[in-house]
């Protein structure tokens, strides 16, 4: 994502309540083999759409599949 996509994705987090759950899960279930570990780095190299359904496996996560569904409805509503 460029600078100003990376703004208005932190500002989503925050407005969402999620802005740790996500770094963290990023974080401690990124695969290294895949891409970067580094958070800010992912958001750099990954696009808008995508950042979301590449960043972990839902399904592992203690927030559960139909929370990331719902909250990467959301942001794709607001970058589309």
């Amino acid at each position: 994502m460029k600078s100003k996509e990376i703004k208005k994705f932190k500002e989503f987090l925050r407005n969402e309540g999620c802005a740790a759950q996500f770094y963290n899960n990023v974080r401690l279930y990124f695969d290294p083999k895949v891409g970067p570990t580094n958070v800010e780095k992912y958001l750099k190299v990954t696009p808008a759409k995508f950042i979301f359904v590449t960043a972990f496996d839902w399904i592992r996560m203690k927030e559960g599949p139909d929370y990331w569904i719902d909250v990467a409805t959301k942001w794709r509503y607001i970058i589309d």
